[in-house]
């Protein structure tokens, strides 16, 4: 009867300190597993943003060169369209601002593209247009010297962040074939952009065939 009467006391009374402690220890190790779920999947949330926003900005960039290179030396529809002066010049880059750590090519510090602009002017009217494109600190700008972007110590527009360096690997020739010095016509460039991937280097080949035939002599 004594027993009984203690056994009864005993569950009534509760928990005791060793299943207190033990719950406990299962409660602090779902937690810290929980934990560092929510913060494994935070991080790869941010690692993708980081990754879509970089390649949208890479893409964005690459629109732009390929419009602008693609006019250089376009002047205009009609026959009487005088012909644009330089239409393009390149500067080398002389600086590790503008150039990769550690990587062989012609890097460069400037590229200038000259053209008329006869597609989106207001009135219909044509416009000439010069554009630069320059690597700055590990960024890609565009100086359009029409809209007053730059000048004055500003690069100009900045259009994507990570770019290490700008890479012209060679002219394109009136035959198509490639020529790593200014030949007499110029039909296309091929370009390289340089740039960091989640902290790795990278790289983005970018060929853009000109709309007219350039004669720089």
């Amino acid at each position: 009867m004594s027993c009984s009467m203690t056994d009864a006391r005993s569950r009534e009374a509760g928990f005791t300190v060793a299943e207190l402690l033990v719950g406990m220890a299962i409660l602090g190790l779902l937690l810290a597993m929980l934990g560092s779920l929510f913060l494994t999947s935070v991080r790869a949330y941010d690692t993708n943003r980081e990754i879509t926003a970089g390649a949208a900005q890479l893409r964005s960039a690459i629109e732009f060169l390929e419009y602008d290179v693609s006019l250089a030396g376009y002047a205009g529809l009609g026959s009487d369209s005088e012909p644009v002066s330089a239409p393009l010049s390149v500067t080398d880059c002389e600086s590790s601002a503008c150039s990769p750590d550690g990587l062989k090519g012609r890097f460069l510090g400037s590229l200038t593209l000259r053209y008329v602009e006869d597609r989106y002017v207001a009135g219909g009217g044509a416009a000439h247009s010069e554009v630069t494109y320059s690597v700055e600190d590990g960024r890609l700008y565009r100086c359009d010297t029409a809209s007053g972007t730059c000048g004055a110590g500003k690069p100009g527009t900045e259009l994507a962040e990570g770019i290490t360096g700008l890479e012209l690997r060679s002219y394109r020739t009136a035959s198509g074939g490639p020529a790593t010095e200014l030949p007499p016509v110029v039909t296309g460039l091929d370009l390289r952009l340089h740039y960091l991937r989640s902290g790795k280097a990278a790289s983005e080949d970018v060929s853009i065939a000109l709309l007219n035939r350039m004669e720089t002599r």
